[in-house]
């Protein structure tokens, strides 16, 4: 597929014929053609949404000069806005305005446009569409519709693994062989994991709370009265496999619920927890955490059947070290 040439848009339908010729009246590709532009987003894959806008990515190395260009053909433009930011240790131009009835971005970066993170997204996910069922349209349409980014959409239908944003940009070249290998599992996954079909609303559950990521629902065994599980509406199967962001929902979910089963039962203590793996006595594997009301003398979880000695500072010191040092990398920057 060659993105770079939109006439693609033309025979596609109304809404991408409609994005076609309000970039053709802008000339957008026209005048921007010396920075390389492609069109990314929602529109070329047909799963947009009423508030979609049109993504224009464009590769550039002179940025005062481009925000010139920029102020010369658009600043009539309704909603015009043009500003300097930083993105991945990279400066950038961002400019917004709206025309035809579309909201337009144009990003610009001293990147090539085949690097930027938009359009090997893109590439990713018009790969795993089209070795998906005419389905997963449908569904990232309806996540889209709830609320969720497409990024975080595509992770949570394919069960795609750790942070979707990243893992879509090293989807982008990956052999058909793995996609369809991503493809067969998220399948499976949708049909097995109890906790992904209460996120869809095909299994039945006492529902406390829900949002775009996240899920609140009582546990079925209420050993004291109000115990709680949340969950992602993404699979994930381990807090190993949970990306920042979706660790964030998850938090603020876990403390809203918590300060509502405070007020709502009167409860004034209270455990939260969560296991991964068997020897931690996982019983799901989709990563749930416990809000579980607590009560004098219940004899429910303790988390030691008799309290350990003290270690000697030594060892606590040589693990805090190991710890630590592994805390320096890249990969656990936020």
């Amino acid at each position: 597929m060659n993105w770079r040439n939109i006439t693609y848009l033309k025979s596609g339908t109304p809404r991408q014929q409609a994005a076609y010729y309000a970039l053709q009246r802008l000339k957008i590709f026209e005048r921007l053609a010396a920075y390389k532009p492609i069109l990314t987003g929602t529109i070329p894959l047909d799963i947009d949404i009423p508030d979609s806008d049109l993504d224009v990515i464009c590769q550039v190395e002179d940025l005062p000069a481009f925000e010139a260009l920029l102020l010369r053909y658009f600043a009539a433009e309704d909603g015009f806005t043009l500003r300097r930011q930083e993105a991945n240790g990279l400066p950038v131009v961002v400019c917004n305005f709206e025309a035809d009835g579309w909201p337009i971005e144009i990003f610009a970066q001293p990147r090539p446009v085949r690097r930027q993170n938009a359009y090997r997204h893109l590439v990713a996910e018009a790969r795993l569409l089209l070795l998906a069922e005419d389905e997963a349209k449908r569904n990232i349409r309806q996540l889209k519709g709830a609320g969720l980014k497409t990024e975080p959409a595509f992770g949570e239908y394919f069960a795609l693994p750790g942070n979707p944003f990243s893992t879509l940009y090293n989807l982008s070249d990956a052999p058909d062989a793995e996609l369809r290998q991503l493809i067969t599992h998220a399948e499976k996954i949708r049909q097995s994991c109890v906790f992904c079909r209460i996120a869809r609303g095909e299994s039945e559950a006492s529902l406390v709370y829900a949002n775009a990521f996240t899920l609140a629902f009582m546990n079925r065994r209420q050993a004291n009265r109000g115990h709680v599980l949340v969950i992602p509406r993404r699979h994930v199967q381990t807090i190993f496999d949970l990306d920042d962001g979706l660790a964030a929902e998850l938090a603020k979910t876990v403390v809203k619920v918590s300060r509502a089963l405070k007020e709502a039962l009167q409860v004034s203590d209270l455990s939260v927890w969560q296991s991964n793996g068997a020897a931690a006595f996982q019983e799901i594997p989709h990563l749930h955490i416990h809000l579980l009301p607590r009560y004098a003398d219940d004899s429910l979880v303790q988390v030691y059947p008799d309290l350990p000695p003290l270690a000697k500072r030594e060892l606590r010191d040589d693990l805090a070290a190991q710890i630590g040092e592994t805390m320096k990398s890249s990969k656990f920057k936020l």
